[in-house]
């Protein structure tokens, strides 16, 4: 008998939340990605203002502004440093001669601009948070959590992981960072189109929070949102010609198999219908979402044929046979005694229709050239590697 940890496996799934921020954070056009990935932290210029300079402007940003213009940087004699229109030099030495920097709407937008991101760098990004960094030319995004609290650092001490030559990229300098562990990356071409409206916007920092689910979804095929929803995305990388019939066989079957089970209908479906595209599942009740899925594994891969497998969630089991559904069916330790032999019955059908529907998911998942999600079946392959009798398994059909 091959077991399978339905509990270890939603621990190994990534476990993401809808309640922090998501941001897009720029890296200069790209020129600091490498920087930003490598030493684990996301950092803004303006090294001319502190972190606590800012903070004491209580989120004002007139207060910054006339801060940031008071700096030396913004004086007559640096004038081409922020812009070489005639106009805004005028406007410069207007409000230095008269020294009313107060007259805050006629400050350049180049410094309204710098104080609003400043502003909402040292103040709205925060723990927890979700941070996208784009490469150059925005055809990788770089997502990481954030660790920490703004900090200054020490230009005197090296990056962490400084690579063996200077020059083997480029440092931004920054001194005012935030840390972030990296969580993974996706291509730009990989993601939903409707993120290139985000991706092209030009701010430093920009609220992606309406795009979540479409990074979600790019970064992990599959994951735990809030600790109450199942996502699992498939693949579909049939080049053309989509087979309605065969898509259609798909969710069809793929739902009544979690309904079954789960006795619930709280299943969602979502399909990009671009050719390859994904198709998103929703479980509302994870234990049996991930059933569902693993059945379809076991019912469509070949890898997984031969052997009755055990599937364990709590108090709770489920066994069937890959060559014929087994005589076990769900057990609770302190309720199977007490139901009646009818709801037994009744379970045991579900069951076994259960298993055939996954089983005859192999077809529509061969037209569609369907993949899994590979996280999920990262996890699932992990608990089968801990279980013996798998091995076993994979040792007599290797001699076949």
């Amino acid at each position: 008998m091959i077991n399978i940890d339905l509990a270890d496996i939603e621990k190994n799934l990534p476990h993401l939340d809808s309640f922090s921020n998501y941001w897009l954070f720029r890296a200069n056009g790209g020129e600091f990605f490498t920087d930003f990935k490598l030493n684990e932290y996301i950092g803004i210029s303006w090294n001319e203002i502190t972190i606590n300079q800012i903070k004491e402007c209580n989120n004002s940003v007139n207060e910054l502004k006339r801060l940031l213009y008071s700096l030396d940087k913004y004086k007559s004699k640096d004038k081409n440093v922020i812009t070489n229109n005639s106009e805004e030099l005028d406007l410069f030495k207007f409000l230095e001669d008269f020294d009313i920097p107060e007259i805050s709407n006629s400050i350049p937008r180049k410094i309204s601009n710098a104080a609003s991101q400043l502003l909402r760098f040292v103040n709205d990004i925060k723990i927890n948070d979700t941070v996208i960094v784009p490469s150059k030319n925005s055809e990788t995004l770089l997502v990481g959590k954030v660790t920490g609290e703004p900090f200054e650092f020490n230009e005197e001490e090296k990056d962490i992981n400084l690579l063996s030559t200077e020059n083997s990229y480029k440092h931004s300098g920054y001194l005012k960072r935030i840390p972030v562990k990296w969580m993974g990356s996706f291509q730009r071409n990989d993601a939903d189109a409707k993120l290139y409206k985000l991706i092209y916007s030009q701010h430093t920092i920009n609220n992606a929070n309406e795009y979540r689910n479409i990074i979600n979804r790019a970064l992990f095929d599959a994951y735990i949102l809030d600790d109450s929803e199942l996502h699992l995305t498939y693949h579909i990388n049939k080049e053309s010609g989509i087979s309605g019939k065969a898509l259609g066989q798909f969710v069809s079957c793929y739902s009544e198999l979690y309904e079954l089970l789960s006795n619930d209908s709280e299943m969602q479906v979502k399909i990009n219908v671009q050719s390859p595209g994904p198709v998103e599942s929703t479980a509302k009740k994870i234990s049996w979402g991930l059933i569902a899925f693993t059945l379809l594994a076991i019912g469509t891969n070949t890898v997984y044929a031969g052997g009755k497998y055990s599937l364990k969630f709590g108090d709770c089991e489920l066994t069937i046979d890959s060559n014929s559904f087994a005589s076990e069916h769900r057990k609770n330790k302190e309720t199977d005694l007490e139901l009646k032999e009818k709801e037994k019955d009744n379970l045991a059908k579900r069951e076994e229709r259960a298993y055939n529907l996954a089983k005859e998911l192999k077809v529509p998942v061969s037209e569609l050239n369907l993949d899994l999600p590979k996280n999920a079946e990262k996890a699932l392959q992990n608990s089968l590697n801990n279980d013996p009798e798998y091995k076993k398994s994979l040792e007599e059909q290797s001699k076949h």
